[in-house]
Order: C-alpha cells, then sequence, then structure tokens
C-alpha cells in the first residue's frame, strides 16, 4: 500500500493531512490479496487539546484523554483514501496559541489478507503423527 502523512505545526493550528492507498501490484485484478483492518494512530504532544478530523472512508476520533488520533479505516479498497484535520494548541494566559516543540508520532497496524510472508500461498495443509487436527 501506499501511506503519505503528514502532520505539520504552523503559528495557529496544526494541520494533518494523511492519504492511503493500495499498490495494485499486490492488490491485483482478482482482489484475492487485500489489506484488511488498517488503523493509523498518531500520538499528539501535550499541548493539543481538540482535533477536528474529516474522512470519506472509515472513522476517525480523537482521545482527548490520551492526546491520540485514531482512524480506523478497515479494508483498503482500489482508490486512494484521505484523512484531513486541524489540530488546535493550548492558549497562554494572554490567549496566543503555544505552538507546540514536540513532535507527532504515527502508527500503522493492518494485516495483509491473501499473502504469505514469503510470499507463498497456502491452499491447504497435511499433518501427519498429530492426535487432532489444527
Amino acid at each position: 500500500f501506499n501511506f503519505n502523512g503528514k502532520v505539520t505545526m504552523h503559528a495557529d493550528a496544526g494541520k494533518v493531512d494523511i492519504t492511503v492507498g493500495p499498490k495494485l501490484s499486490v492488490v491485483g485484478t482478482d482482489n484475492k490479496m487485500f489489506i484488511d483492518k488498517f488503523t493509523v494512530t498518531i500520538r499528539c504532544p501535550a499541548s493539543i487539546v481538540n482535533a477536528t478530523l474529516m474522512t470519506q472512508y472509515g472513522t476517525a476520533s480523537w482521545n482527548d484523554t490520551e492526546k491520540v488520533i485514531v482512524w480506523s479505516v478497515g479494508k483498503v479498497m482500489a482508490q486512494d483514501i484521505r484523512l484531513e484535520g486541524t489540530l488546535l494548541y493550548e492558549q497562554s494566559p494572554e490567549g496566543n496559541p503555544i505552538v507546540p516543540e514536540e513532535r507527532c508520532t504515527c502508527q500503522l497496524g493492518f494485516l495483509v489478507k491473501g499473502l504469505a510472508v514469503s510470499g507463498i500461498k497456502l491452499d491447504a495443509m497435511d499433518t501427519h503423527g498429530v492426535s487432532y487436527s489444527p
């Protein structure tokens, strides 16, 4: 799959822009191989107080307690999908936004269905000398 993510901190607010799409060489035209349970988790600095998120696919949420954005996509289909958002900063006593110096970290989670790690497909498995069936 293709993943392109950018979190930028500007003087007034932060911007989140993430694009995810399948690689045709992996997904192919027969759709026997696909990416499933795709999630993006972005850990934000403590000075981020809120996030406004928009996506056309899956669900995106802001966890204020843990300062985390979670985008649950599910199955990545044959088109690019996007998450966009705005990060709001903590305010100083004078009312000015406090731009965080820390960076955000991103974690991806996914399963590739229909493909073994070594590239070998397994259609059946025979076991011998075992008293049970796996």
